[in-house]
């Protein structure tokens, strides 16, 4: 008996009732594309901080496979404590972004972009931004200032 090859992607038909005509529409493709179009237009409405330097990008990573299930579970409490902690030395965060990288090693790592109402330091990170210390238990943190868009 001979296998079928599994079908790498499912389609799904669209049809447009003002154009009349039918597309074949990969959801996978067309959530990418979502994405790719809000990342965008956040970074149209984020751009003017940037000259401000307002904007910082906070790197999570895993250090061990294993750790990944946890880090995962773990990252909104991350993050929660790491706003409060902001919040407490006085700064509001005015928006923040996400994005999920796979590494090669398989292991997930975050990007998460975020937006605060004045410049968190201005040459060196201060000790108590730095995430690693006690928040995040399953690898290490980075945090830089965005300086282009």
């Amino acid at each position: 008996m001979q296998k079928r090859p599994l079908r790498k992607y499912r389609k799904i038909i669209f049809f447009d009732q003002d154009a009349r005509k039918s597309y074949l529409v990969d959801p996978r493709l067309s959530r990418l594309v979502r994405a790719s179009r809000r990342i965008s237009a956040w970074a149209k409405t984020v751009q003017p901080f940037v000259s401000r330097s307002c904007v910082y990008m906070l790197t999570l990573t895993v250090a061990r496979p294993e750790d990944e299930h946890r880090a995962r579970s773990d990252r909104r409490r991350f993050w929660n404590s790491f706003s409060r902690r902001l919040r407490r030395h006085g700064f509001n965060i005015l928006g923040f972004c996400f994005v999920t990288e796979f590494q090669k090693r398989g292991v997930r790592h975050w990007h998460l972009v975020f937006v605060v109402d004045r410049p968190l330091y201005s040459r060196l990170v201060p000790k108590w931004l730095k995430a690693d210390l006690d928040l995040w238990p399953w690898g290490f943190t980075n945090i830089v200032r965005i300086e282009k868009s």
